[in-house]
């Protein structure tokens, strides 16, 4: 009777907070994108590379045939060690407005290349985007124009993942879930996450924020900087709800590096003290925990089946109007077989993932990381 107890309360507060994210979400309007921007503030697009000799011309081309002139921006291409044929390919685009930086024997990591490129920015707003995303012709122009209107110090922009296998089509899903979080978060003012891939940021923010020193993990910057922000910097973070503000990402090709992606974003949480971020994920834990608990415990008593029933389906329902709202919005209705698959497998790849990214190392770009 206790757990049952137990698990009730856990879940109330998880629907809470799904209905607190649609909320979110239908509280943030769709920005109008048909402007034509007017004085642009210079902006630094800032690409960090590490051995993406496969990806780095897609991106560049992008940027360089934004419609706005490119008098206005500056693309600043940080090297971080690479050990391909990424600088030479960058290095063919050396007579557009695209400058290679690299990093100093002896400083390595994503967060290095960035701040490494934000010190040599002539620019008075930062915008980070991977080197693996690709966009629009009118990504930029949406984002100064939306920035002109908000003078925000922070914007989020959306990542959409494309994905053509099974595989793939199941962490779109799931990244989904993320963006809807992320949106839904910010749409109530209680900012818990950001993607690094598409965000734009003041410059002075970042020096603000990094001037206080830094953490010992090599990456998560995005996320801390968003945390200073919302601490410091009241209802001063913002999400661009806009298709053409998109930066589209690849679904990871193997399973292994899935997992180490994943290990990659926990493992950051150890530094994270703001109460929203720690309440989701704690509510988001134990209620995949209570699932799994109540399942092993129907080997002994059955009526701890209609617990687990009980609440995945409630979840599901709950998950599933809330992600495909979203994805609705910037791809298409989703899978509902899928869907309910993915739900199945979830509870069990949130205990995993978490207890690796909090216990174990994680291996990215050739390189171990605590």
């Amino acid at each position: 009777m206790i757990f049952i107890i137990i698990s009730a309360l856990i879940f109330f507060f998880y629907i809470l907070i799904i209905l607190w994210f649609n909320i979110g979400w239908n509280k943030i309007d769709k920005f109008d994108d048909t402007q034509i921007t007017t004085n642009p503030v210079f902006t630094s697009i800032i690409v960090p590379v590490r051995n993406e000799e496969k990806n780095i011309k897609t991106i560049l081309n992008c940027l360089i045939q934004q419609t706005i002139d490119n008098k206005n921006y500056e693309i600043i291409v940080s090297n971080d060690h690479s050990a391909d044929n990424t600088i030479d390919i960058a290095t063919s685009f050396s007579n557009r407005n695209i400058q290679i930086v690299s990093l100093n024997k002896g400083s390595t990591g994503k967060k290095a290349a960035i701040h490494n490129a934000i010190k040599k920015s002539k620019a008075k707003l930062i915008i980070t985007l991977d080197a693996d995303c690709f966009v629009g012709k009118n990504w930029l122009s949406v984002i100064l124009n939306y920035y002109n209107k908000t003078n925000a110090e922070m914007i989020v922009a959306p990542v959409v993942m494309k994905a053509k296998s099974v595989f793939g089509k199941m962490q779109k899903i799931e990244f989904m879930s993320l963006i809807a979080s992320t949106v839904g978060a910010i749409g109530i003012n209680k900012a818990i996450m950001c993607n690094g891939a598409n965000l734009i940021f003041k410059k002075q923010l970042y020096f603000d924020y990094y001037n206080l020193g830094q953490t010992s993990y090599e990456s998560g910057d995005d996320m801390a900087l968003m945390l200073y922000a919302k601490k410091n910097k009241a209802n001063k973070i913002v999400f661009l709800k806009s298709i053409n503000a998109i930066a589209y990402t690849k679904a990871k090709e193997s399973l292994n590096k899935f997992v180490q992606q994943r290990k990659r974003w926990v493992s950051k949480s150890k530094s994270y003290k703001d109460f929203d971020v720690i309440f989701v994920a704690v509510i988001v834990f134990l209620t995949t925990l209570i699932q799994v608990t109540s399942l092993v415990l129907s080997s002994i008593n059955i009526k701890y089946l209609g617990v687990f029933l009980l609440i995945f389906l409630m979840k599901a329902i709950v998950d599933y109007l809330l992600v495909n709202s979203v994805s609705i919005f910037f791809s298409k209705r989703i899978n509902i077989f899928m869907f309910l698959f993915i739900q199945m497998c979830y509870f069990f790849y949130v205990i995993i993932i978490s207890i690796l990214g909090l216990s174990s190392k994680y291996v990215w770009k050739g390189r171990k990381h605590k």
